[in-house]
């Protein structure tokens, strides 16, 4: 019998299925699809529904597999929900690459989805995922048309052309959190309508909160709200974004700190780059990939936790699942922004987005040096009334009559005539063996017995800025991980107390400063920050 197609075995077929999808690393595998058409026997043995190990393997190749692994349970990476995963990325970045969803009108019910599923691929990205949204997926040719021209999807250059203030809704909240994972990954371009708009969001604290809860608040009430339901890896979802605030200072000061480079590349300049990326070793990604989705592990655990995802979080204590040990330990640089008192003062009046868009913003360095310590459950000096009260907002919620004594690996804290003591964090290494995490302190050049205040996340450093030196105290609401500093100036020029406010945005910290004389319940005189940790 003469040898034909149909004789060809299973095994040898997934072979040259392989090397034929494996021809073109970006894009879906349209030569596979090819292959399949050769005859019935291929069809039957190499399509989507009979062989899900084989679009599987495809999976592991084009996208990044290690934080699905990391994150979810094995029932979630098996072959059959890989291969679905597969075939739903590539459809929703081809409605992206159209642009489906990027103009106003008319409404396309499969953005937000679309949206999802890119801000989620980013969350994960080691290096493939963003290559695959920018090449095949041209995400920032769909962003530039949903932000900057008419009639895009965000209404925000009809908002703008009118001096009304951009929209903060959840397509845009995804959107902006999108441009920032993006601005991250340097992947997006300069564009001054691109910070004139981030400038809007950045300043505009008025309009746009740092974080869904009351940041006054120390302790949060149970969360009763779903969150968006998202379907991913066959897991069901209920996710719910970060702040506006949070992704739109992010893009903001990048655009500060580096605004002659390409923080944004060309889709030309993208398919240069990955022409010829077509290893079949996942460990080849090691040189190609310039950051790691560990970084962002807690960002992922608070957007599936605040969404209630399944199980019950305990509002006393996300810091397991929101905060990753020693992550505010060294020194940390970075800039903060302020606006001309005229300038805010007409935003705070109610006037359009342009005093602010046309206004004198300035912007300096700052650099700050922690020391972090935690308090751990199975610590024997340990008991629910040993965990130190929240002081008022105002002092980042530490008590007035604390005191402090600091050790080379350990300090003590001491608050109505009772004593705790804090480890020193471990940065390296593994801190599981500790017990469960209930509080942690950042201590900087701190005099013994200096009054501080401690509590569930408490932080003190000391640092210098282009208007001088300070100390810092601050805590980590156990909730969320949200973090509050007091920033105190020392000298004889005395600049006052700031608060600052914020989260923990990927390996940065990233939000928002306010004067302390402005009576908590009301907006004060703010303006944004972000600090990395200095490369040593």
């Amino acid at each position: 019998m003469p040898p034909s197609l149909d004789t060809i075995p299973l095994e040898v077929l997934e072979r040259i299925a392989s090397f034929v999808a494996w021809h073109q690393f970006t894009g879906p595998p349209k030569d596979l699809a090819s292959l399949c058409l050769t005859c019935k026997h291929i069809h039957d043995s190499l399509s989507f529904s009979r062989n899900p190990p084989l679009y599987a393997s495809l999976f592991r190749y084009k996208f990044d597999i290690a934080a699905p692994r990391r994150r979810l349970s094995s029932e979630y990476t098996s072959a059959q929900c890989l291969a679905g995963e597969f075939r739903r990325r590539f459809e929703a970045m081809a409605r992206i690459r159209r642009g489906v969803g990027s103009h106003s009108m008319p409404a396309h019910v499969d953005r937000q989805h679309d949206l999802w599923m890119a801000v989620l691929m980013m969350l994960e990205n080691d290096g493939k995922n963003a290559i695959q949204l920018r090449t095949f997926g041209r995400v920032q040719d769909w962003l530039q048309a949903y932000f900057l021209e008419p009639p895009g999807g965000s209404y925000i250059h009809h908002d703008m052309q009118v001096r009304s203030w951009p929209r903060d809704n959840i397509d845009n909240k995804l959107a902006l959190w999108l441009l920032s994972l993006l601005d991250a990954d340097k992947t997006t371009t300069p564009s001054d309508l691109y910070t004139e708009l981030l400038r809007s969001y950045a300043i505009g604290a008025n309009r746009y909160p740092l974080t869904a809860t009351s940041w006054i608040q120390f302790s949060l009430p149970d969360r009763t709200q779903r969150g968006t339901p998202y379907r991913h890896f066959s897991r069901q979802l209920y996710l719910t974004p970060p702040a506006t605030a949070i992704s739109a200072v992010s893009g903001y000061i990048a655009r500060l700190r580096e605004p002659e480079s390409t923080i944004f590349a060309s889709t030309n300049q993208v398919n240069s780059e990955s022409h010829g990326l077509t290893s079949h070793r996942e460990a080849d990604w090691g040189s190609i990939q310039g950051s790691s989705s560990q970084r962002w592990d807690c960002v992922w655990e608070r957007c599936i936790g605040f969404g209630l995802d399944g199980a019950c979080v305990d509002p006393t204590n996300g810091l397991a699942r929101y905060y990753r040990p020693g992550s505010l330990e060294g020194s940390w640089e970075g800039l903060f922004t302020y606006a001309e008192f005229g300038v805010y003062a007409a935003m705070l009046s109610g006037e359009p987005p342009h005093c602010v868009t046309e206004g004198t913003i300035g912007h300096h360095p700052q650099v700050w040096k922690v020391r972090e310590y935690h308090l751990y459950a199975s610590s024997t000096s340990l008991s629910d009334n040993h965990v130190l009260p929240p002081g008022a907002a105002a002092h980042a919620f530490f008590p007035l009559s604390s005191l402090v004594e600091e050790h080379d690996q350990y300090a003590v804290f001491t608050h109505s005539s009772q004593s705790t003591i804090y480890q020193r964090a471990q940065v390296t290494g593994d801190n599981s063996d500790r017990g469960t995490l209930r509080d942690v302190i950042l201590l900087g050049e701190v005099h013994l017995s200096r009054l501080f205040n401690s509590s569930i996340y408490l932080h003190f450093a000391q640092g210098h800025s282009a208007w001088g030196s300070f100390n810092l105290r601050g805590r980590v609401r156990p909730a969320d991980a949200f973090i509050t500093v007091l920033k105190e100036y020392s000298g004889p020029e005395d600049r006052g107390k700031w608060l600052y406010r914020g989260y923990l945005f990927g390996d940065r910290f990233v939000g928002r400063w306010r004067d302390v004389l402005t009576p908590v319940s009301m907006v004060g005189y703010e303006g944004g920050f972000d600090l990395a940790q200095r490369e040593a």
